[in-house]
């Protein structure tokens, strides 16, 4: 029985029709989701930091980790995770954003009048 494609044009991609009968731990592993821990955490930590007063602490947090995710993501190829990296940059910027540069712009258009 010829082995099935799977996805792409990487040999890695075919599959043994016999590997669907093995137990679960006699598999081969196939290659997981990217491994980019500052990236994923970058991205987790930039949305949670749209939440006003949250975003004051995480905000900063979150673009930090974004730039190490890129330094990461480009010392190790295989790691990937820019994608993750670059939304943590844009939810971290714009946590700030809403967090720092908004309640600034209504204190001088709201308060000092």
């Amino acid at each position: 029985m010829p082995a099935t494609r799977r996805r792409g044009d990487d040999q890695s991609d075919y599959e043994d029709p016999i590997d669907r009968y093995r137990p679960a731990a006699d598999r081969p592993r196939k290659k997981g989701p990217p491994q980019n821990p500052n990236a994923n955490t970058a991205y987790t930590l930039g949305m949670i930091s749209l939440v006003p007063c949250l975003g004051g602490l995480l905000g900063p947090i979150a673009v930090i980790l974004a730039f190490m995710g890129f330094a990461h993501a480009k010392a190790n190829p295989d790691a990937g995770g820019k994608g993750r990296a670059r939304g943590g940059l844009a939810f971290g910027l714009l946590g700030c954003f809403i967090n720092y540069v908004l309640p600034f712009i209504f204190y001088v258009l709201v308060a000092v009048r």
